[in-house]
């Protein structure tokens, strides 16, 4: 892969997310096994200039709950095979109806609602 194309596969999640609402020093979750698209989300958020936090895919609900919620995460991106983890620490009332991928294994719904809308992927 050349650097031009690791840009290019960067770019769009990039722009995924600020079109979300993010904005620049928030913070974003991460739970996701050791890929190349690990990667790409972090050098998508480095490129919004938004903070990634990495949570480890070994860890239980209520763990990756406290994490988010202590790191003042305002999106979680999860890879698919780990979204049956985060399922009992979705917020009442908050989930993703239509969520389509960022790429082809990892996924986003934001958590917190930034004094407007709600938005998802």
């Amino acid at each position: 892969m050349t650097f031009r194309q690791w840009e290019e596969r960067a770019r769009r999640p990039a722009n995924t997310l600020v079109g979300l609402g993010l904005e620049k020093r928030d913070r974003v979750a991460i739970l996701a096994h050791n890929a190349v698209e690990w990667m790409e989300i972090y050098a998508a958020t480095a490129n919004a200039g938004l903070v990634m936090v990495p949570i480890n895919f070994r860890l239980v609900g209520t763990e990756i709950g406290y994490i988010v919620e202590d790191g003042d995460a305002k999106a979680l991106l999860v890879q698919h095979d780990l979204v049956g983890a985060v399922e009992d620490i979705r917020k009442p009332g908050v989930h993703a109806p239509g969520q389509k991928p960022v790429d082809h294994s990892i996924r986003c719904s934001t958590l917190r609602q930034r004094g407007g809308e709600l938005a998802h992927l």
